[in-house]
């Protein structure tokens, strides 16, 4: 049963054994997969485990249990029904019973028979969360990255599931890794006398729903949420044109997006959020959409963003305001800016074009790299609070110029 190096990994929990009807063996429970294949097995793992070597998908095997689990249930592995009980599997079934006595040994003669890595990792019974999580973890993170986890939570105390796919929900993103969760369902209704295996599917849709959301809330990308909708190419289109500011369709395709439904699984309330985050990205002219853009991002402490994008929203703003050009033409836009200070130097209110001058400094400097000479924004570089303070006065500042356009 040998194969190449392994790109899927099983988590299965092992629990304790149900003893057949007239005692020897522990009793064999049949299972039917959503494809219609069956196989049988005192140990739900063995049978997730036939069911993906059937398809030429064999994977590597990580197997938690207690103290109080069924270890011996793992003979299973021996008597799978696509080996065939050969004299070689006979022979590793005898050693099973009479040299597996510890954990390594029982390691040792799975790898040896199944051909891929195994892993059995007992913990404490009943286990602490806190236990299962470091054991688990460590062994996870000691491991090379697969492509796919396949996720058994059918056995053992129930929260050990829980805790399992928590940890998961983590190295997946550092694995970059696809999850899947099976439950071998003993309690639900029998298919012609077989205990139906769920694909447990929505949950993983809720986990990809979940880093959509996510990612829109932190960084205004909508893309992956509206791929869930099956709109990824309105969404990359969209996103690709606010991103890099071309103005021409940016409202109509954004207006678009509003009116997807969005994923199955995004109703009521979600749905209204992204719409709301949307319209934050948006604004009717286009100073209004970097500003808007700019406090979008700066209340997510992504002040690189927030700080070019309110200063052009300052300049475009002043542009239009003394009537210096046309705010969309670059030439006209750069030497509209030192007019721009001189005419806000002479404007009633002296604090205006202070306040341009320590926005357009933090710009530079935050764009380039470079240290100010000016001492006040060297300060506002290295503190929350100053910056926080001079983003709101940059804000104050915008719609001031803003009035009586």
């Amino acid at each position: 049963m040998g194969r190449e190096r392994p790109r899927k990994l099983l988590i299965t929990l092992i629990g304790q054994a149900r003893t057949a009807e007239g005692g020897g063996r522990y009793k064999m429970v049949p299972y039917r997969f959503p494809d219609g294949t069956r196989h049988a097995s005192a140990f739900f793992g063995v049978s997730l485990f036939e069911y993906f070597h059937r398809r030429g998908e064999t994977p590597d095997l990580l197997i938690v249990g207690t103290s109080g689990s069924t270890w011996q249930a793992l003979e299973d592995f021996f008597l799978l029904e696509d080996v065939g009980f050969t004299a070689e599997a006979q022979a590793f079934l005898d050693r099973w019973h009479e040299e597996a006595k510890v954990v390594e040994e029982r390691e040792r003669l799975l790898a040896d028979f199944l051909g891929v890595d195994v892993t059995l990792l007992p913990v404490e019974d009943p286990p602490s969360g806190e236990v299962l999580t470091e054991r688990v973890f460590e062994d996870l993170s000691a491991r090379g990255s697969y492509d796919e986890i396949i996720l058994d939570i059918t056995h053992a105390y129930r929260f050990m599931g829980y805790v399992l796919f928590a940890i998961l929900l983590s190295l997946r993103h550092v694995w970059r890794c696809q999850v899947r969760i099976f439950y071998g369902g003993v309690e639900l209704p029998k298919i012609e006398g077989d205990s139906q295996v769920i694909e447990l599917k929505a949950l993983e849709d809720l986990v990809r729903l979940d880093e959509a959301l996510s990612i829109l809330q932190t960084t205004g990308n909508f893309v992956p949420y509206f791929a869930l909708a099956s709109e990824e190419e309105k969404a990359q289109r969209a996103y690709l044109a606010l991103e890099v500011n071309r103005q021409e369709n940016v409202a109509s395709w954004l207006k678009e997006l509003a009116e997807v439904e969005g994923p199955p699984l995004a109703k009521g309330v979600v749905s209204k959020e992204v719409k709301q985050i949307l319209k934050e990205l948006e604004g009717e002219c286009f100073e209004d959409k970097l500003i808007n853009r700019a406090r979008f991002f700066f209340e997510r402490d992504q002040v690189f963003k927030a700080v070019l994008l309110l200063y052009e929203g300052l300049v475009v703003a002043g542009v239009k305001r003394f009537g210096l050009g046309d705010p969309l033409n670059y030439e006209m836009r750069r030497d509209a800016q030192d007019k721009l200070e001189k005419l806000l130097r002479d404007h009633p209110n002296s604090a205006w074009v202070q306040i341009y001058k320590k926005v357009r400094l933090l710009r530079n400097a935050v764009a380039h790299g470079t240290r100010p000479r000016d001492g006040k924004v060297q300060q506002v570089l290295g503190d929350w609070r100053l910056l926080k303070d001079t983003f709101q006065e940059g804000l104050r500042l915008y719609q001031e110029i803003k009035k009586d356009q």
